[in-house]
């Protein structure tokens, strides 16, 4: 588990993200930062600092344990400029820690 800024905490729990759409980002102003006793140090391009602002998503996917996206091809495709939305890079740092697992149900299984 990765902590946040100079937390002693003990993790407890491993964490996992899944994405879904990567042009939701949950995007607020910096002074969020402090309303909501995060640490200031953790609000940089290495922690969950977006273009100046607080981003959950980047938060999320920098912090997490796990990645799972909605399908192989989607873990792919995020980690291109096409489909990253900004977050590209920190995706493809993370790539091979990605697993896409395919959205929805079979359908030949199912009988009537």
């Amino acid at each position: 588990m990765k902590l946040i800024g100079n937390t002693q905490a003990k993790p407890i729990a491993k964490s996992i993200i899944s994405l879904h759409n990567m042009a939701f980002q949950g995007c607020y102003p910096s002074n969020w930062v402090s309303t909501l006793g995060l640490p200031a140090s953790s609000f940089t391009i290495e922690g969950f600092e977006y273009h100046g602002q607080l981003s959950f998503l980047k938060a999320g996917i920098f912090y997490a344990d796990a990645i799972s996206t909605v399908s192989p091809r989607y873990a792919k495709e995020i980690q291109t400029t096409a489909f990253g939305f900004g977050l590209e890079g920190l995706l493809a740092k993370r790539g091979n820690e990605i697993k896409g697992i395919l959205n929805g149900i079979e359908t030949d299984e199912w009988e009537s």
